[in-house]
């Protein structure tokens, strides 16, 4: 073997075993994609901030907005930026996932519920 070692995550071999079970040819697996950078977050809202919003972005259609707070994906609670990332790459390329946001309304915050479908990753980070 010459020492040399692969690692899979769990996570990236429970997505394909389906098709490896049908036979199915396995393609490069396509990352999906919401379209958001974090904020600095802030001490009265727990959630991640977005901080940016590509354009023609997931986010972008779904109306997120810059200073939104995501609080939950898909019916998980997300608190860090990487909690939200380790989400994303959990599901694929099409899935529709819903996302429940805090928005600052006067001097409020209003929980909404977004429905987001995510794409492929077109290039760059």
């Amino acid at each position: 073997s010459g020492g040399v070692g692969f690692a899979t995550k769990i996570s990236e071999i429970q997505k394909i075993l389906p098709d490896l079970k049908e036979k199915k040819q396995i393609l490069e697996a396509k990352q999906p994609f919401l379209g958001v950078a974090p904020g600095e977050g802030s001490a009265e809202v727990e959630g991640v901030e977005v901080g940016q919003i590509i354009p023609g972005s997931p986010a972008e259609k779904a109306a997120l907005h810059v200073g939104d707070f995501i609080i939950e994906f898909d019916g998980t609670k997300v608190t860090q930026f990487d909690d939200l990332r380790q989400k994303i790459l959990e599901k694929r390329v099409g899935d529709e996932v819903k996302l429940k946001i805090k928005r600052k309304n006067g001097a409020t915050w209003e929980e909404k519920e977004l429905k987001v479908t995510l794409e492929e990753r077109s290039g760059g980070p």
